[in-house]
């Protein structure tokens, strides 16, 4: 598995040393999987493979198998409390959208108020995009009810 970078693991599980758990590092590495496991169950089909042999074999598998998979990115969310006049509810809603923030809950009173998600990459450009259209009107409260991924 490779979770970051630094955080990975892998086993050989009885065969020889570096000729089964590397290469299919390798693979990830390769294609830059991060928070990925890839196990690979090789049946000894009677023929002997020698250890460069198993390294391709091991390697290719994994390839392969990345190839054919469907891979689905992790998006992590921060979630926000925006409070607004009502003029600015246009302005807001643009930027939230341009954002690919989810609106989890809006509430009118004198003001409007909305929950959102924002997604973690976008959250500084958003609150900086924000700050400048509101003239100081728009009032972000981040962290509300914890984090989400």
């Amino acid at each position: 598995y490779r979770i970051d970078p630094q955080t990975f693991r892998y086993s050989d599980d009885g065969e020889p040393a570096g000729t089964a758990g590397r290469p299919i590092l390798q693979a990830l590495e390769h294609h830059r999987l991060l928070r990925t496991v890839l196990v690979v169950t090789r049946y000894f089909g009677g023929i002997k493979l020698g250890t460069g042999g198993l390294a391709r074999a091991y390697g290719q598998c994994a390839e392969e198998t990345i190839a054919h998979a469907s891979l689905t990115p992790i998006v992590f969310y921060d979630t926000w409390r925006v409070r607004f006049p009502y003029e600015f509810t246009g302005t807001v809603q643009q930027y939230l959208q341009r954002s690919q923030a989810r609106i989890r809950n809006s509430e009118y009173s004198d003001w409007v108020t909305l929950t959102v998600e924002i997604p973690r990459a976008e959250a500084h450009p958003l609150k900086e995009r924000l700050r400048e259209a509101g003239a100081g009107k728009i009032e972000i409260q981040e962290n509300v009810n914890g984090n989400s991924g």
